[in-house]
């Protein structure tokens, strides 16, 4: 654990895995059951900018493979995962 951040919707830990960076979000709210929908279609339209981000990352560090994004509700289960 490289990282950690918070503020009162969720927190944000900064994982290695391996040879991929993990960006685990986990939330301290209860989140609607349509959760992984409306994330799926924020990231449709976003994942041009987490593509972005991601192609820097490895940029400056070659041995990241991966960048992941995982999202987790307020028991820990997943919602919805991303990888760049």
């Amino acid at each position: 654990e490289d990282e950690d951040d918070q503020d009162s919707t969720f927190t944000i830990k900064i994982l290695a895995e391996g040879n991929n960076i993990v960006y685990k979000y986990d939330y301290l709210i209860e989140v609607a059951d349509n959760a992984k929908e409306a994330m799926d279609a924020q990231m449709e339209s976003s994942k041009d900018t987490f593509k972005s981000i991601s192609d820097a990352i490895r940029k400056e560090c070659a041995a990241v493979e991966k960048v992941i994004y995982r999202y987790y509700d307020i028991n820990g289960e997943l919602i919805a995962s991303y990888e760049f």
